[in-house]
């Protein structure tokens, strides 16, 4: 090998380990220019072959290309690769200048900066996706059998996922509801700014009313939400979520804890209640989706036969008052947006159109999963195009012969407006799509 191209193939490789590092976030700059390399190294072999001298090639001109790629990106992450590439290339001073105008000064998602005190040893509740950074819609470093060991190392403020250690040393995010103490011991660093607690799922959930509890081996889990009264609706946006009205529930009543699994649905449909998903096999812990209303309803049918329950579908107001978690949030998780904290149309660094497994996103104040984005849930309400004679006891609004049948939480395929609580939407009881999914509720 020439030692021009030695300097290249050096060039190339520490572009590259810089990219790795940012890939996972889809930066333009880092798909690009390894794309280039890529091509750039498999011609190599055949060029060596041939009579012809090999060209001399500057490791500069890595540098060069990668920084032309990237220099009007509107991604820090771009800059970020660039950086860790290039510590001390001869643009890095603007590189820095860059970083910061695209507000990507602070500490990137994997920065140890950007992770809580948290630790302890635990083992995987299930069989649960290890990310290879802290956002649910990360890649998949593999995953972890149900009883396997880990150390936690620390939590991820915006998203609650928690990084962890496995046995090969190899670290990796996982969600923190999917893992418990060994022993039942609390994880190190309680009472010193950190949580304290029985799980790791109760770190995130710490606070919220009961533990999850099932009917049957495969049903749903269920949380107790408690009585209460809420301002439901929303005065700000549009006319279909006003006027905002007080709701009072009388009575308490559990709800799922995620929306309906594949796995789940796959039950009934085993036992001929449910028709049977076509298509290729799906993961089944994403939420079922492309469901009629009248299907989500007939599921909740057969897991009332099935248990002796009485399970239906939510109306509106159990719905939004267990997504606010008794308080007034616009979001289930406080007032402001969080994109990480859910599945959206641009809520993350690249955008899935896709479901993903449920329990990925930490819960709200009363421990429900998925409330904002993911799949779109059916609720029991006819569509009103306003709140004007709806009732004050949250009973489902209903209407003869209804053909629009509401819709909370918005899905992966909705932008941030329909992750508010108040969010509401209608669809065609009787149109599949592949956005839309449920959650039972189980009355006391």
């Amino acid at each position: 090998m020439s030692r021009a191209m030695a300097g290249a193939e050096a060039g190339t490789a520490a572009t590259a380990a810089g990219c790795s590092a940012r890939l996972v976030t889809a930066s333009l700059g880092c798909l690009l220019l390894l794309g280039a390399l890529a091509l750039g190294l498999a011609a190599r072999p055949a060029a060596a072959q041939s009579a012809a001298p090999a060209e001399t090639v500057s490791p500069d001109a890595f540098e060069l290309t990668f920084w032309d790629t990237i220099r009007n990106s509107k991604n820090p992450e771009d800059f970020r690769a660039y950086l860790e590439a290039f510590p001390k290339g001869r643009f890095a001073p603007l590189a820095r200048i860059r970083l910061r105008q695209n507000g990507g000064d602070g500490p990137g998602p994997t920065d140890p900066e950007a992770l809580e005190a948290f630790s302890g040893d635990f083992v995987a509740s299930e069989a649960t996706p290890v990310l290879a950074r802290p956002a649910p819609d990360g890649p998949r470093l593999g995953s972890l059998r149900a009883g396997e060991a880990v150390r936690v190392t620390g939590r991820h403020a915006a998203t609650g996922l928690v990084r962890v250690e496995r046995r090969d040393g190899k670290p990796g995010f996982v969600a923190a509801e999917r893992l418990k103490p060994v022993g039942g011991t609390p994880a190190a660093g309680a009472g010193q700014g950190g949580p304290s607690p029985d799980s790791a799922g109760a770190a995130v959930a710490a606070g919220r009313p009961g533990e999850p509890v099932t009917d049957c081996a495969d049903c749903p889990e269920m949380v107790r939400i408690p009585a209460g009264s809420f301002e439901m609706g929303a005065n700000e946006l549009f006319d279909f979520e006003k006027p905002v009205h007080r709701v009072t529930l009388a009575r308490p009543f559990l709800i799922g804890r995620y929306e309906v699994t594949v796995r789940q649905w796959e039950v009934c449909s085993g036992e001929g209640a449910c028709p049977a998903k076509v298509g290729p096999a799906m993961d089944g812990s994403l939420p079922v989706t492309d469901v009629t209303w009248g299907e989500a309803r007939g599921y909740a049918t057969w897991l009332a036969r099935k248990t002796g329950r009485r399970y239906r579908l939510p109306s509106e107001a159990e719905w939004e008052y267990a997504v606010r978690g008794g308080g007034k949030t616009t979001y289930p998780w406080g007032a402001q947006l969080i994109r990480e904290r859910a599945n959206c149309l641009g809520c993350n660094a690249t955008s899935l159109r896709r479901v993903l497994p449920v329990g990925r996103f930490p819960p709200n104040e009363f421990g429900l999963h998925d409330m904002a984005g993911n799949a779109a849930e059916w609720v029991e309400d006819c569509w009103f195009d306003n709140y004007r004679g709806a009732p004050a006891d949250g009973s489902a609004r209903d209407s003869a012969n209804c053909r629009e049948r509401v819709l909370r939480g918005g899905s992966f395929g909705n932008d941030p407006r329909y992750l508010r609580s108040a969010a509401r939407f209608k669809y065609d009881a009787e149109v599949r799509y592949y956005g839309n999914g449920f959650r039972v509720l189980r009355e006391e």
